[in-house]
């Protein structure tokens, strides 16, 4: 092997150890200590973060996997001590669900774990597991009543000549009962 092979066999290992640093940093975080600055910045994002926000004038809603998943992707960037973040993931979740989700979760005996309890990244990220299993079960559940009301009204709609039809359609507002089907 010649001197200009073995020169660039060496740039080319000098390359792709910068390409791991610089990919590390960027998509995994850094080793060394973040400055509370950072460690804000990430509170800042993660306490914006909700299931019911604006886009474009339009209200939308995200599930709570999809909020968890926002979570997940700030973790790797947290220090492993949690007691130096200033906040809990837990309680940022919970205030990110709707507060029909909180009344079902508190009804079926969800309690919040005490802060003292995790005060590791790892005990914050167990935590956060749990309610997020919670939540998505009773999101499940509230989606499925919603899909079986819609279902039942439109089914209602569809008849105008029952009873029940016309008194619906008066107290919503959509006409006088006909017999024109609801579109």
């Amino acid at each position: 092997m010649d001197v200009g092979n073995k020169l660039r066999a060496f740039c080319d290992l000098c390359h792709l150890q910068v390409f791991n640093s610089i990919f590390r940093l960027d998509y995994v975080g850094s080793t060394e200590q973040l400055d509370s600055h950072t460690i804000e910045a990430i509170g800042t994002k993660l306490r914006r973060l909700s299931m019911t926000y604006q886009l474009k004038g339009e209200t939308k809603h995200a599930s709570p996997d999809a909020i968890y998943q926002r979570y997940l992707e700030e973790l790797p960037m947290l220090p492993e001590d949690a007691k130096t973040w200033g906040f809990n993931l837990v309680n940022m979740f919970w205030t990110s669900l709707t507060e029909d989700l909180k009344g079902s979760l508190l009804d079926s005996g969800y309690k919040q774990p005490a802060y003292k309890q995790m005060p590791t990244k790892q005990s914050q990220k167990q935590a956060l597991a749990i309610l997020r299993a919670e939540a998505i079960k009773h999101y499940a559940s509230q989606q499925h009543q919603e899909t079986t009301m819609v279902a039942t009204i439109k089914a209602l709609l569809n008849n105008r000549t029952s009873g029940v039809a016309k008194t619906l359609l008066q107290t919503l507002g959509l006409g006088n009962g006909d017999d024109t089907p609801y579109h």
